[in-house]
């Protein structure tokens, strides 16, 4: 057969191949999708108490299918285009050529560890805020270090390694460090990128669940109630208190203020905070005795 009918068959069964795994990986996401969905809310709001329905949603399994269609039909065509630009035989070996000796880079290695260490550096020692505000440039050097760790250092130890006869020929390193150094462009490529993405996939989750615990700190903190509303109506008060007697909640203290509605009148503010102000604008304060008797309630 010719290159070319060799390349259109292998197109054909990368789609054939790539459809089988998207149909698979869809059906065990539906499967697996609420166990998920509830194990990560166990991992960020472990005070969450509402029901997890089960749902199946259909715009995103159209999305998920046009976009591994995509990735397929690329990796394909770049299959036919190997295919059609290289001799078969070379390419039944291909596995077996090495991708060429390098002794790595002591500079690559030492930049490697240095922004990678100053990337974790930063994201221990900063404040919540700061870690927020420098997040993206955190990520940007610990992404960087990672490449250039397994591009340049990463050779550098393993030729390191060849040098120690002692390591080098104990046990089953000759044949592991071989086997590294004989893919190690293609092997480097692949541990960053997996390196990189599991550190991605661990901060999200990590940033999730922090900024989920100091949301709620910090609401519990500024208001002090579990629940408080506005009204003038007695017969709102009432339809709450029916609420928490339907669902068998006990509410275990309350209190009322009086609330007023003040309207500053702006004087000698600054320009650029003027906006605050107009017949449309007001504060909510509370008289100087009630105020003292919401913190001391909200103490108890």
């Amino acid at each position: 057969m010719e290159n070319s009918r060799i390349g259109k068959l292998m197109f054909l069964e990368t789609l054939i191949l790539g459809a089988a795994a998207t149909a698979v990986g869809i059906a065990f996401g539906v499967f697996f999708s609420k166990i998920i969905t509830m194990f990560l809310l166990k991992m960020t709001m472990s005070s969450f108490s509402g029901d997890i329905s089960f749902s199946i949603g259909i715009s995103a399994i159209i999305i998920t299918i046009v976009l591994y269609f995509g990735i397929f039909c690329l990796m394909g065509l770049s299959g036919l285009r190997v295919i059609n630009k290289s001799n078969l035989v070379d390419l039944f070996k291909g596995a077996k050529v090495s991708e060429g000796k390098s002794a790595g880079s002591y500079v690559l290695l030492v930049m490697s560890l240095i922004l990678i260490s100053y990337g974790y550096y930063l994201a221990f020692t900063l404040e919540a805020e700061e870690i927020v505000q420098m997040m993206l440039t955190i990520l940007v050097i610990v992404v960087i270090g990672t490449y250039l760790f397994f591009w340049g250092g990463f050779q550098k130890i393993l030729y390191i390694l060849k040098l120690n006869k002692k390591i080098y020929y104990k046990n089953a390193n000759l044949v592991a460090t071989s086997l590294l150094a004989h893919r190690a462009k293609t092997m480097a490529t692949t541990m960053a990128t997996i390196a990189i993405l599991v550190a991605i996939g661990t901060t999200a989750i990590s940033f999730g669940y922090v900024l989920i615990q100091t949301a709620e700190e910090q609401t519990y903190e500024q208001n002090g109630f579990d629940l408080y509303f506005y009204t003038g109506d007695e017969t709102l008060t009432n339809d709450v208190h029916a609420i928490f007697d339907k669902h068998d909640n006990t509410i275990v203290d309350e209190i009322r203020f009086e609330r007023y509605m003040t309207r500053p009148e702006g004087i000698n503010i600054p320009e650029r905070r003027k906006y605050f102000f107009g017949k449309d604008r007001y504060l909510r304060a509370y008289s100087e005795s009630q105020y003292n008797a919401m913190l001391t309630f909200q103490k108890i």
